[in-house]
């Protein structure tokens, strides 16, 4: 992305109002006109001038992917999902005339692919893939279903513990649910690209955190097998309602906006670590799995915390 700096002078606007011009160029290469709304964003020391969505989206038009070099290396799910991450809904994608052989192939695997609404093959011999577009849910909606799904995680280990079922057999169903949480983290970085990244901040959510919420899926879903499989029932209980609640209040706390439930989910965290320094001084070797594994979902969610309580704040790094 080129930036280009151009300085512009304050004018008065009537008794009180102060204006200040945007270049032309940019207007023109995003397709603003008179009348048309824009996002100014106060960011302290400086100001953020959005485009609206609409503009956004005729900017963005196709991503283009040739299947050649290190790209040949990477699946096309992983091509797709890089794609409509990053704000995207169309991608055209060109084949080396040598891999034609393969064509079947890999329209198989784009089908396959559950974001893909339709694909189609081009007369220069491309391949036009549509994503499926967001479907209106708020940042706050999306994070409404994060915190969902990982309580239906937790679920599935709490009926595993009191031995209503077995982990073999909610294995698969821990990893269905972990490939849908996926998806929403995925809508919710999509969403957060489309609107300029700060609108996903004006909802309460720290852009650079949406990584994270990645990972504490998956090291829950570490943790939650590994209490499914420690001895001690009583003990993992204990620790997976802690875990349910700091979900609860960390999850629930950044959809609302809340500082107080962030600031409880903290205390919660102290408490597990507490546990966790108990369960260490039990010294064999289920013991320190159980503990490394269930300390590294809590230093994940820690950081989640901590960040979005200082954005709520406006204490930026």
């Amino acid at each position: 992305m080129s930036v280009t700096i151009t300085k512009r002078r304050i004018q008065r606007l009537g008794g009180s109002s102060l204006i200040v011009t945007i270049p032309k160029g940019w207007a023109k290469k995003i397709g603003l006109r008179v009348g048309d709304m824009v996002v100014v964003v106060d960011k302290g020391d400086r100001l953020e001038i959005l485009p609206p969505d609409s503009k956004v989206n005729e900017r963005i038009g196709v991503a283009q992917a040739k299947l050649a070099g290190y790209l040949r290396d990477m699946s096309i799910d992983n091509i797709i999902n890089c794609v409509y991450v990053n704000g995207y809904s169309r991608l055209a994608i060109k084949l080396p005339s040598s891999d034609n052989k393969n064509l079947d192939k890999v329209l198989d695997d784009i089908r396959r692919n559950s974001i893909v609404k339709h694909v189609e093959l081009t007369p220069d011999g491309d391949l036009l893939v549509e994503l499926d577009i967001d479907n209106g849910e708020s940042v706050t909606m999306l994070l409404k279903l994060f915190n969902t799904n990982l309580q239906q995680i937790i679920d599935i280990g709490e009926k595993i513990i009191e031995g209503e079922t077995t982990l073999d057999y909610e294995l698969q169903n821990i990893s269905r649910i972990v490939n849908e949480t996926y998806r929403i983290v995925d809508s919710i970085s999509r969403k957060s690209f489309k609107q300029g990244l700060i609108m996903c901040e004006a909802e309460g959510v720290d852009p650079t955190l949406l990584v994270s919420f990645k990972i504490i899926t998956r090291l829950l879903e570490r943790a939650i097998k590994t209490l499914a499989e420690y001895k001690d029932k009583e003990l993992s209980k204990r620790i997976l309602d802690l875990i349910r609640m700091i979900v609860s209040e960390s999850i629930g706390g950044i959809a609302s906006q809340s500082g107080r439930r962030m600031v409880n989910s903290l205390k919660l965290i102290d408490e597990l670590r507490d546990v966790v320094t108990e369960v260490m001084q039990i010294g064999t070797p289920e013991a320190m799995r159980l503990a490394t594994c269930v300390e590294s979902f809590a230093i994940a969610i820690d950081i989640v915390s901590s960040k979005s309580i200082c954005s709520s704040l406006g204490i930026n790094d």
